[in-house]
Formats: structure tokens, C-alpha cells, sequence
């Protein structure tokens, strides 16, 4: 069973990889504008994107992909544009993402490829991590690093850092990188609402009348 699923899933991989399709929307809600090429349109729960597509969300929208190959998700909040590219090298898809402006959230598992969030002044590399950017005016930076590690490098003087775990790094044009202590408020509570790990109980009974309970917990 576990053979045949695997083989399925190389063929779906495959199929979708044919397509040139890199991810897919997996939640949209608000108005969330999806740009590929001269063509704009609402995206929606199951759209399949491609090399290239923008998406941009509005006032009090989101957006949640996760790319083909089953190695990481993206949340993007209210006010965003994001741009998607990938290319695949050996047995790995390799995320490039572009982010001009906003807040996004991810989660990469390791070994999957390289993953890479650029903004306007921060070039962003994980391999098996959870984080948040954030991009403001003038292309400020502020990358907070959740769990794991990651690596941010300014794109103006080459200074890089690996960033661990509670720590906050912001890079700005012509200045210095700058780490910190991550605060309480550095993660809008809407961030954390749509990452928050969620669960939810369930009674079961057997024949004797003994009740047990179990709690599953799951992501959106």
C-alpha cells in the first residue's frame, strides 16, 4: 500500500511538474488579486501557479500556498506582494520568492531544496525552518526567526548572520544588520491566529462504557 502511494505520488509530482504548475493556493479569503502577466484575477482555493505568478493581497485578505512537492507552506497576510519562481536541480524543487512588500509566514521542512525569500534590501535562506518576514517602507527588512535557523544577508554591504531561533533581524539601505531579541509584538495577532497549531477532542466510548478522549492537532 505504502509502494502504490508513493508511486502515485511521483505521478501526480510529475504531472503537475509537466504543467509548469510550482504550488497551489490551499486558502484565500479577502481579495487577494492573482497577477500572471498582463492577466489579473481573483485567486482562489485549489488555482495552480506557475513560474512568475504575483500574488497581491488587500486590506484584510490571506493567502496560504503550499509548493508541489510537499516541502513547504506560505501564508501571506493583508497588504502583501509576493512574486513565485522556482527551478529544480537533482530530485529537489528550488523555491525563489520575491517578496516587495508585507508580512508573509512560512514553514520549510529540511533536505528539500534551497528556499529563498528575497525582499528589496534582504536575501532570506532556510533548509528546515519556521519564520516571518516582514517588508515595510523604503524595503526595511524585519525577518523573525521562530524555529531553527535561518541565514539573512543584506543586499547592500553582502553582511550576513545566521539568525537563531527568539531573534529578530532588520536590515535597512546603507546601514549596518541589526539582531535583537524578538518581542511579543514583533507577530501581528492575525500571524499568529492562522499559524496557531489547532486541535480539536473527540470522545470515544467502547463496549464497556469506558470513555477516553484523544485530541488531534492539526494547521489550516
Amino acid at each position: 500500500m505504502l509502494k502504490k502511494a508513493f508511486i502515485f505520488l511521483f505521478f501526480i509530482f510529475n504531472l503537475l511538474t509537466a504543467q509548469d504548475y510550482i504550488a497551489l493556493a490551499t486558502k484565500s479569503e479577502g481579495d487577494v488579486v492573482w497577477e500572471r502577466g498582463e492577466e489579473k484575477t481573483d485567486l482562489k482555493t485549489g488555482s495552480k501557479l506557475i513560474n512568475g505568478d504575483i500574488l497581491v493581497s488587500k486590506k484584510d485578505s490571506y493567502a496560504a500556498i503550499k509548493f508541489i512537492d510537499g516541502s513547504s507552506v506560505v501564508k501571506l497576510f493583508a497588504n502583501s506582494n509576493l512574486r513565485l519562481n522556482t527551478n529544480g536541480e537533482d530530485e529537489h524543487l528550488n523555491k525563489y520568492c520575491f517578496l516587495e512588500m508585507g508580512n508573509l509566514w512560512t514553514a520549510v521542512k529540511q533536505k528539500t531544496g534551497i528556499f529563498e525569500i528575497e525582499t528589496p534590501t534582504t536575501v532570506v535562506s532556510v533548509q528546515g525552518t519556521e519564520f516571518v518576514v516582514n517588508v515595510i517602507e523604503e524595503g526595511v527588512t524585519l525577518v523573525h526567526a521562530l524555529k531553527g535557523q535561518v541565514a539573512v544577508k543584506s543586499k547592500f554591504n553582502d553582511e550576513e548572520i545566521i539568525l537563531p531561533a527568539d531573534k529578530t533581524a532588520k536590515v535597512a539601505a546603507n546601514e549596518e544588520l541589526q539582531v535583537r531579541k524578538t518581542r511579543e509584538d514583533d507577530i501581528s495577532d492575525d500571524i499568529k491566529q492562522e499559524t496557531a497549531v489547532k486541535n480539536i477532542k473527540i470522545e470515544l466510548e467502547n463496549e464497556a462504557g469506558e470513555k477516553k478522549t484523544i485530541k488531534i492537532e492539526y494547521e489550516d
